[in-house]
């Protein structure tokens, strides 16, 4: 398949002349391996192409062994794959070479001698990963490789002409005319739908079967989960940290899970355990593979709100996987406790009286989170929309977060609230409080007693917060 890179390719090519070698990384699945041959069988006399995947000892030994000879080294390495080499006309593939550290920490040696091209692949993730006792040649250039975009999905089925068209169009300001149009956008959702990974592009255009092409997407998600299990937590952490994705991190039991929400069903995320003492390193800055950067990023993002900081814990017993308990530091200096926030006590009692449910979600108020709500909320929305979600029969089925939850309910109803057109609806929607205050009361009974618990929820709400607090 024809792919952008084949001429960023060519360019590295021809500048470098062999003064440097190119390390082509990115996901895996995104056509790495394929276009480097591909490039190697058009472009060079001959080629060898080492999978470290699967290259036998022999092959291993070389690098470890005979690099001091690099007569020696290659006239092994040509017998190993019974390939002749040219000079300045062959190229040596190192595939899939973050699994074999030592060959890409050659490159310095092998670029010097001069002889030969090279090219590496390897997935992101692990090629960062594993860095550790190698020597990363500054000899090597780097093409990040990515999905198949939209021009390149056209190439992929058969269309050569489409998208000339479209940029000629839209360079002219002109329109491409409706049937023109209805054929570029019935194949932009075929792509939509298809995705840029190579192998399923591929499928699709050898047959359109859906079914076959989605069969596909499953089995690289698959590979991708596994390859995030088989990294050091703390790694993966910070690579999802510097690229500002959330990782939604919860402390429970003394122990740190990070919560999946890749299955079907988001309203029940499946946890991965994470040993407590591996994300102690990190946010105390003494993991040493990453120093530094990303306990700062972590305590300064604020997306954690469920992990307590790392003094609190000292002294705990913490279990790791396998169950077994290690002792904690001991810290001799006794630690003041934070003086409770009075106004969050009485908003934590009000909603266990008034909204039971919500209290009983996974995911309960924090009181950073109630000072905000507090602050951008009016006082009978906040009321209104605690209520309707304890009334809400699926409230514990289908949410985990009290926060998100609010959020989500409160911002429907926020702006009717800020021009004055809706009352409290608590009386009438409420159907436990109605139980409890209606029987057997006037209307003005039951107002009055409405209007009371409004004022216990405004005794919190509306209160200022202590100096300790905020």
């Amino acid at each position: 398949m024809r792919r952008k890179a084949y001429d960023q390719l060519c360019q590295w090519k021809e500048k470098s002349r062999g003064e440097s070698a190119l390390l082509i990384q990115g996901a895996r699945r995104v056509g790495k391996s394929y276009l480097a041959e591909e490039f190697a069988r058009a472009e060079y006399r001959s080629y060898i192409l080492i999978d470290f995947n699967k290259a036998e000892q022999g092959v291993r030994d070389l690098f470890l062994y005979d690099l001091g000879d690099l007569n020696t080294f290659f006239l092994k390495l040509t017998t190993l794959f019974n390939t002749k080499l040219y000079e300045r006309q062959s190229l040596i593939i190192f595939d899939e070479v973050q699994l074999f550290p030592r060959a890409r920490s050659a490159v310095k040696y092998l670029v010097a001698d001069g002889r030969y091209d090279y090219m590496e692949t390897g997935s992101l993730i692990s090629i960062r990963e594993n860095v550790k006792d190698i020597l990363i040649p500054s000899e090597e250039d780097q093409l990040d490789m990515h999905p198949m975009d939209f021009e390149e999905f056209l190439w992929a089925v058969g269309n050569e002409t489409l998208m000339d068209l479209i940029r000629t169009c839209f360079e002219r300001r002109k329109p491409l005319g409706q049937a023109l149009h209805r054929k570029a956008m019935d194949l932009f959702r075929q792509y939509l739908i298809i995705g840029g990974m190579p192998q399923a592009v591929s499928a699709f255009a050898e047959s359109p079967d859906f079914e076959r092409v989605d069969r596909i997407k499953r089995r690289i998600l698959k590979l991708y989960r596994e390859d995030i299990r088989k990294q050091q937590v703390s790694g993966w952490l910070q690579e999802l940290i510097e690229n500002s994705i959330l990782v939604p991190l919860k402390y429970e039991n003394k122990s740190y899970y990070v919560m999946d929400f890749s299955s079907e069903r988001i309203d029940k995320p499946q946890k991965s355990k994470i040993p407590a003492e591996v994300i102690e390193n990190v946010l105390a800055g003494n993991n040493q593979s990453n120093s530094g950067t990303f306990a700062n990023d972590l305590e300064q993002s604020k997306m954690f709100d469920h992990i307590p900081a790392v003094e609190e814990r000292i002294g705990e017993d913490c279990k790791g996987e396998e169950g077994d308990t290690r002792a904690g530091t001991h810290d001799p200096t006794p630690k003041s406790e934070k003086p409770k926030n009075e106004n969050f006590e009485k908003f934590k009692l009000w909603i266990a009286d008034n909204a039971p449910n919500v209290a009983k979600l996974k995911e309960p108020f924090t009181e950073e989170q109630f000072e905000r709500i507090k602050k951008e909320f009016p006082l009978p929305l906040i009321q209104d929309t605690l209520v309707s979600m304890h009334n809400f029969r699926e409230l514990l089925k289908k949410y985990v977060s009290a926060n998100l939850t609010f959020r989500k309910w409160a911002k429907r109803d926020l702006e009717k609230y800020q021009n004055g057109q809706t009352t409290s609806n608590t009386t009438s929607v409420n159907p436990r409080q109605n139980n409890r205050y209606s029987s057997g009361r006037t209307n003005a009974e039951n107002n009055r007693t409405s209007l009371e618990r409004l004022g216990e929820l405004a005794d919190a709400i509306l209160q200022s917060p202590t100096p300790e607090n905020g």
